[in-house]
């Protein structure tokens, strides 16, 4: 795998210009590349929509909605029947409340799906949110009338947050601006970490921290902090940014830059790994000492995305950036077939050599946001065989949706509803490369 980006940095470079200074002349640089790659972009978007309305869609609506107890259903029985009496996460029920607003303010949804994101707002405010200390549960029964899991996590704040955000862009809903408001003052006043940066992520119910012994709800000690829930509140701070505007939520934005592009990485080797101390030194050890690529290649995404709504030059990021995407196409990407491995030790080739879907929709996008940001064919090149390998392989065109993972034979397995799996992660990626391929395209 050849360095991604170096040529195009060193001849900006060499013309003594700062990167702020040279945006038009790297536009310039790269026109050629643009005109060159019309006529394959094309192809790519209408593989793009078929795989959003031919492969995902009709595989989640209109049977996730649960018409019955409100919210979405996500079990499917081992006959792929609908389940409609499991309990009901805020990540799930956020992440799918997501997709329906999305799938609508993109311009792919019509009437019932603005209703399916309307019918999810309902059950994430009346019956996940808990109006006596704040903040979202866990987990509630089918019906929203218990909490099971009663205590708060950071990742499902965020999740709510991110989810809650799309769907004000969506709506301009007042009664999800107030929510949302009240979401992000709880997190100021409980989680926020003043002394080190960045958010505690573990809480009892009325938000008072966890004693050291009691693992979270994502399995992790109570007192540390994680790269995958901090690169989740990236994402959902930088929508509701997008919709709000205020000078705090900015800030708390910026900081979560530095952050993602510098404590949660590990300099040394340009990669991400997972679990982090209350002041950012990294835990090490077997469990710790690894890296997930496809959190590696999400964070490239999210950060120029965080840079761009901030109002930020993203441009000095620019080498961490393309370091971070070395990194896992140099030890996580199969060469051959295409696609990303799920995961492997720190600074050795993958030793879980799987496909999962989540890895391979964030590769989709991530390798197309950096080859607009920098015009350089080996990314599109990647896309493609990314690309390839998720039609071919990863997509299940016979029952709906992507298999959760496929391996070296090309066999597909796995579950296709549960509280990690919806239509968010494939979803997201498909309607993000689909707007990234838009905007190519206009130039």
């Amino acid at each position: 795998m050849a360095v991604i980006g170096q040529s195009l940095i060193h001849r900006v470079n060499k013309m003594g210009m700062s990167w702020g200074v040279c945006s038009a002349v790297v536009l310039l640089l790269w026109c050629g590349v643009c005109w060159g790659q019309s006529a394959g972009l094309a192809d790519h978007r209408a593989q793009l929509k078929q795989l959003l309305m031919e492969n995902i869609l009709p595989f989640w609506y209109p049977g996730v909605v649960d018409e019955q107890n409100g919210g979405y259903r996500l079990q499917r029985d081992s006959q792929g029947v609908w389940r409609a009496g499991e309990p009901k996460g805020v990540v799930a029920q956020a992440q799918t409340l997501w997709f329906f607003s999305r799938l609508c303010r993109a311009g792919y949804g019509d009437e019932v799906h603005l209703e399916a994101a309307r019918h999810g707002f309902a059950f994430l405010r009346e019956r996940l949110w808990d109006e006596v200390f704040g903040g979202f549960f866990w987990q509630v029964n089918a019906v929203g009338k218990v909490a099971v899991k009663p205590h708060k996590h950071l990742f499902g704040q965020a999740a709510a947050l991110y989810a809650l955000s799309e769907y004000i862009h969506l709506t301009g809903d007042e009664q999800a601006l107030v929510l949302a408001r009240a979401l992000f003052q709880v997190l100021e006043k409980r989680a926020y970490d003043g002394e080190h940066g960045g958010y505690r992520e573990w809480f009892r119910r009325d938000w008072e921290v966890f004693p050291d012994q009691v693992k979270s709800y994502m399995g992790m000690p109570p007192a540390s902090k994680s790269m995958r829930t901090h690169l989740y509140l990236l994402e959902a701070l930088t929508a509701y940014y997008e919709v709000s505007r205020a000078s705090d939520v900015r800030q708390r934005l910026v900081e979560l830059i530095v952050i993602q592009s510098s404590k949660a990485v590990r300099d040394e080797m340009w990669a991400c790994t997972k679990v982090y101390d209350r002041d950012w030194t990294p835990l090490s050890g077997a469990g710790y000492d690894r890296v997930a690529y496809g959190r590696n290649l999400e964070n490239i995404w999210a950060l120029i995305d965080a840079c761009q709504v901030a109002d930020i030059d993203c441009a000095p990021l620019a080498h961490r950036y393309l370091e971070l995407f070395n990194y896992a196409a140099h030890y996580g990407y199969d060469k051959s077939e295409g696609g990303f491995f799920v995961s492997g030790p720190l600074g050795q080739e993958a030793d879980e050599r799987d496909k999962v879907w989540w890895v391979q929709a964030e590769a989709l996008a991530t390798t197309l946001h950096l080859y607009r940001f920098t015009g350089d064919s080996i990314l599109l090149t990647v896309f493609e065989k990314v690309l390839s390998w998720v039609v071919h392989f990863q997509v299940d065109w016979q029952d709906g949706d992507w298999h959760w993972r496929a391996g070296m034979d090309g066999g597909g397995g796995g579950v296709k509803v549960g509280p990690w799996k919806g239509p968010f992660r494939n979803g997201r990626a498909v309607m993000e490369c689909l707007e990234v391929v838009d905007s190519l395209q206009e130039r």
